[in-house]
């Protein structure tokens, strides 16, 4: 249910990144995060995350990874996605904690996005380019 409500504050048709952290003493939770770019209003993009700690019982990875495979699962059915961003979104995966650099989280980079702006705010899982081509 956790991944449901997160995706549902961060539409699937903004998210770029999906990420997370494990629980590294008491004073730190695993988190989740979920990622996207905002126009200001100057202009300016700047990147909007939304941070969700959870508890010890939840695998943050097992919660990233459904959240990965729900926005795939969308933007994958999108009419207009291109052959190049299909490719791209065929390999993105969540790397092996082993495999980031020190300092860094498991990142998955998904591509096609929406920019995150009021004019945006309609573009969720129920419209046109959200829902597959009949």
């Amino acid at each position: 249910m956790a991944g449901r409500f997160l995706v549902g504050q961060m539409r699937m048709p903004w998210v770029s990144d999906v990420g997370y952290s494990v629980r590294k003493n008491r004073k730190t939770p695993a988190t989740i995060r979920i990622c996207g770019s905002h126009r200001t209003d100057f202009g300016d993009q700047e990147t909007v995350m939304l941070i969700a700690g959870l508890p010890d019982s939840v695998d943050p990875r097992q919660v990233a990874e459904d959240i990965v495979r729900r926005v795939l699962d969308d933007r994958l059915g999108w009419e207009d996605t291109t052959p190049q961003e299909e490719g791209a979104l065929r390999q993105a995966r969540l790397p092996h904690p082993s495999d980031v650099a020190a300092g860094q989280i498991p990142v998955a980079h998904l591509v096609g996005s929406f920019v995150v702006s009021p004019r945006s705010g309609y573009l969720g899982t129920n419209s046109v380019r959200s829902r597959p081509a009949n």
